[in-house]
C-alpha cells in the first residue's frame, strides 16, 4: 500500500513538473518582432522567439566594417561595449535581445553597427588551408622575411611598417567572404583561378579585386596572387613576388588597341535587285586612293588606322548592324531607302545621304554618319573624286537654341576614368566642371536648383559601358571611343544617341556620346564641340607646390570677416582633397592688416612675390596698390562690391579662381 502511494506521488510531482514546464516554455515562445534600420533607412522587420532565429542581411558602408546590429544606434567603436553588438552579423538570436525587451514587449529596433576599417601600410591575407594551398606557418614566416629584405633594399623600414600578414581558414566561400568583410587586404597569396574565388569565392572582379594570376609557388604548391588595390607599395610587392616566386613572372597588360581613325561601312550586296557595285578588290583601292590623298592634307595617311567593313544583309537588317554597332562614320553603296527601310533616323543615325557616287560598277549614295573634322573631309573628298555631282552645303558647326528649354534641373555625365586611353584625370575633370557649371549659368540655368555630376567609371570599355548600362541614368559620356558599340555592348538608338570624334581630352583626341534626349543634354553636347568646352579639357600640370591666397581685412571696405574665410578654407581643403592634391599642395590663406591701406597692402604683396590670389580689393588694386593683376573679376563680399584678382598664371591658381567664381562659392561670402 505504501509502495503504491509513493508511485501515485511520484507521478503527481511529475505532472505538475511537467505543466510548470509547459507554462514557463510558453512564456518564452513569445514571438518578437525585431525592426532593423541602417543610416536611418528601414531595413526589415524579422521574428524571433527562444525556438527561432532571424537570418538578416549583412550591411555595407564604404570604408566601414560591419560590426553586427545593435540596440544602441550610433554604436561606436571603442566607446560602446562589444556587448551591445549582436553575436553574428547575419543572424539575429533571442538571446542577443532578451534584455532589452520589457516583460510586455512586443518588438525592439536594432541599428546596424560600423567600426571603421583600420589602415594598414599593407596587408596580406594567405590561405591556411594547407592541403589545398601548400602554405603553412612556417612558409609564411621565411616568406615575410624575404618579403621585409626586399623592402630594405628599396628604402623601407619594414620593421617600424604597420604590415600585416593575416591567415584565413575554411573552404574558398568563407574565407573571401571574410577578405570582404575586413576590407583591408591588398593581396591575396594561395587562392586559386579567378573563376574560382568569383565563382565559388563570390568575389567581383573590378569590384573586390584588380588583378589574379597564377604560376606563384611560394610554399609547396603553385597557386594564384590576387591585386586587391593600387597603392603604390601594393603594386612594388605584388611584382616582387612574381618576380621571386614565380618562373613566368608577372604577365604584362596588353597596349590598348589604338582607336580607329575612321571606319567606313560598304555594301557588299549583289542581287538581282540590288547591285552596290562594290568587291573587296574595288574597296582596296578605294582606301590605298584614300591614304595618298590623306598624306596631303597633313596627315600621315600610311600608317592610319582606317577600317573598313563590309556588311551584306538586306537593307533593314545591315543598317540594324551599322545602328547596333555604332561606330561607323560612313556609310558607301547603299541607297536613299536607309531612313525607310533601314529605319534610320536623319539627324541621329545619320547626317547626310547623297547619291550619285561610283565608286565601283554601280552609281549608289554614300552616308555620312559622324561630324569630325576628318569625316567631314573625307566625304567631300568622295564626292569630288567619285562623283559628278557636288556635295550639298551642309551645316557642318554645331549650333544652339538661341532661346534653350531651361525647364531641367539634371544633368549626368560620365567620364572614362582611364588616363592612359581617355587623357581624362580628376583634374581635368574638375577644371571641365568649372566651365560647366559657368556655362549653364550664363545660358539662364538656375544654378542653385541644379543637381549637376560628372561621375568617374573604371575598367576596359565592356566593363564600364555595362555599368553605365546598369546605372541607367547618364546623359553624356567623355573619353570612350569609337567601340562603345562593338566592344561596349551599347546599342545605337537604344543605349546611345549620338558618338562624336575629334574631341581633344587632356591631350587625346577621344568622343563624346549623348545618351538622352533632354533639353539641358543637347545644349551641353552641342557646347561640348566649341572650343570653349575644349579649352576646359585640355590638360593640366600642377607645378606650383604652395598656393597662397591673401584677403584685405578692412572689413568696413571690404566685407571680408575671419568666419567667412574660415568656411572658404575648410571647401577649399576639401576641393584640394577632391582633386587628391593634399599631399601636393600646402595651401596658406594669409590675412593684411585692417590697418594697411591699399597702397600699404599693395607693397606687402609686391614684396612677398607669392601670393596666387588677392580678395576683397576693389577697382584701385593696380593704380593705387601697384599690384599686376593677370586677371579680375567683380565680386560681392558681405554685401560690398569688390574683386577678386589672380596674380599669377599656373594651371593650379586658374582652376582654383574659376572655382571661386562658381556659385557654390560665391555663398560663402555672402
Amino acid at each position: 500500500m505504501k509502495r503504491r502511494f509513493m508511485a501515485v506521488l511520484i507521478a503527481l510531482v511529475m505532472c505538475l513538473a511537467a505543466f510548470s514546464g509547459c507554462s514557463a516554455l510558453k512564456g518564452l515562445e513569445r514571438d518578437v518582432q525585431v525592426i532593423l534600420q541602417n543610416e536611418g533607412e528601414y531595413v526589415g522587420t524579422y521574428t524571433v522567439n527562444i525556438f527561432n532565429n532571424a537570418v538578416v542581411p549583412e550591411m555595407t558602408k564604404d570604408g566601414y566594417q560591419f560590426r553586427g546590429w545593435s540596440v544602441k544606434d550610433n554604436w561606436t567603436a571603442g566607446v560602446d561595449s562589444e556587448e551591445l553588438l549582436s553575436e553574428n552579423t547575419g543572424l539575429i538570436r533571442y538571446d542577443d535581445i532578451k534584455d532589452y525587451i520589457g516583460k510586455d514587449s512586443l518588438s525592439i529596433t536594432l541599428y546596424a553597427a560600423y567600426s571603421e576599417i583600420p589602415h594598414h601600410d599593407l596587408v596580406i591575407a594567405w590561405y591556411n588551408k594547407e592541403k589545398t594551398s601548400g602554405l603553412t606557418q612556417e612558409s609564411i614566416d621565411a616568406f615575410q622575411s624575404e618579403l621585409y629584405a626586399y623592402l630594405t633594399t628599396q628604402g623601407y623600414t619594414p620593421e617600424q611598417m604597420d604590415i600585416v600578414i593575416r591567415g584565413y581558414s575554411g573552404d574558398v566561400g568563407t574565407t573571401c567572404s571574410e577578405i570582404k568583410k575586413d576590407g583591408d587586404v591588398d593581396i591575396m597569396i594561395g587562392w586559386s583561378s579567378t573563376s574560382n574565388i568569383t565563382g565559388t569565392g563570390g568575389m567581383e572582379e573590378g569590384t573586390d579585386f584588380i588583378e589574379n594570376n597564377g604560376g606563384v609557388t611560394i610554399g609547396a604548391k603553385e597557386r594564384y596572387a590576387a591585386r586587391l588595390t593600387d597603392t603604390e607599395l601594393c603594386n612594388l610587392v605584388y611584382r616582387w613576388i612574381f618576380d621571386k616566386y614565380s618562373e613566368t613572372g608577372l604577365p604584362e597588360e596588353p597596349e590598348p588597341q589604338p582607336d580607329a581613325d575612321l571606319v567606313i561601312a560598304w555594301y557588299d550586296r549583289h542581287t538581282d535587285s540590288t547591285d552596290s557595285g562594290l568587291t573587296q578588290e574595288i574597296m582596296g583601292s578605294f582606301v590605298a586612293a584614300l591614304r595618298e590623298y590623306l598624306s596631303t592634307q597633313g596627315y600621315d595617311g600610311a600608317s592610319m588606322n582606317i577600317v573598313t567593313r563590309a556588311y551584306s544583309g538586306a537593307v533593314g537588317d545591315s543598317c540594324a548592324q551599322i545602328k547596333e554597332v555604332g561606330d561607323v562614320d560612313i556609310m558607301l553603296g547603299w541607297s536613299s531607302n536607309i531612313d525607310t527601310t533601314g529605319e534610320m533616323t536623319e539627324g541621329e543615325d545619320f547626317l547626310q545621304n547623297v547619291g550619285g557616287v561610283t565608286i565601283g560598277t554601280a552609281e549608289r549614295y554614300a552616308a555620312r554618319l559622324t561630324n569630325d573634322e576628318l569625316t567631314r573631309l573625307v566625304y567631300r573628298w568622295i564626292f569630288d573624286t567619285y562623283s559628278e555631282t557636288p556635295l550639298p552645303e551642309y551645316p557642318d558647326d554645331p549650333t544652339t537654341d538661341p532661346e534653350p528649354d531651361l525647364s531641367d534641373r539634371s544633368l549626368k555625365i560620365a567620364w572614362y576614368d582611364k588616363e592612359s586611353t581617355s587623357g581624362l584625370n580628376s583634374l581635368i575633370i574638375a577644371n571641365f566642371e568649372t566651365a560647366l557649371k559657368a556655362y549653364l549659368a550664363e545660358s539662364g540655368y538656375p544654378m542653385s536648383e541644379m543637381n549637376i555630376e560628372l561621375r568617374a567609371y573604371e575598367g576596359d570599355v565592356a566593363t564600364s559601358c555595362a555599368a553605365i548600362m546598369q546605372d541607367g541614368d547618364i546623359d553624356i559620356m567623355l573619353g570612350w571611343g569609337k567601340n562603345i558599340g562593338s566592344e561596349g555592348g551599347m546599342t545605337s538608338g537604344t543605349d546611345f544617341i549620338q558618338n562624336v570624334s575629334g574631341i581633344p581630352m587632356g591631350g587625346k583626341s577621344r568622343y563624346i556620346a549623348r545618351v538622352t534626349d533632354t533639353a539641358i543634354t543637347k545644349l551641353v553636347f552641342a557646347w561640348l564641340q566649341t572650343q570653349p568646352a575644349q579649352d576646359s579639357l585640355a590638360a593640366v600640370e600642377i607645378t606650383d607646390t604652395k598656393l597662397v591666397i591673401g584677403w584685405y581685412a578692412k572689413t568696413s571696405t571690404t566685407g571680408l570677416k575671419e568666419e567667412m574665410l574660415t568656411a572658404f578654407e575648410t571647401s577649399l581643403t576639401a576641393y584640394l582633397a577632391q582633386l587628391g592634391l593634399t599631399d601636393t599642395v600646402t595651401l596658406e590663406i594669409r590675412k593684411y592688416s585692417a590697418d594697411l591701406d591699399v597702397a600699404g597692402v599693395g607693397e606687402q604683396v609686391n614684396s612677398q612675390g607669392d601670393v596666387d590670389i588677392l580678395l576683397g580689393m576693389g577697382t584701385n588694386i593696380t593704380t593705387k596698390g601697384n599690384i599686376e593683376t593677370l586677371e579680375r573679376v567683380d565680386y560681392t563680399m558681405g554685401g560690398k562690391d569688390r574683386n577678386i584678382a589672380r596674380l599669377t598664371d599656373d594651371d593650379l591658381t586658374k582652376m582654383i579662381f574659376a572655382w571661386l567664381q562658381t556659385d557654390e562659392v560665391k555663398v560663402l561670402f555672402a
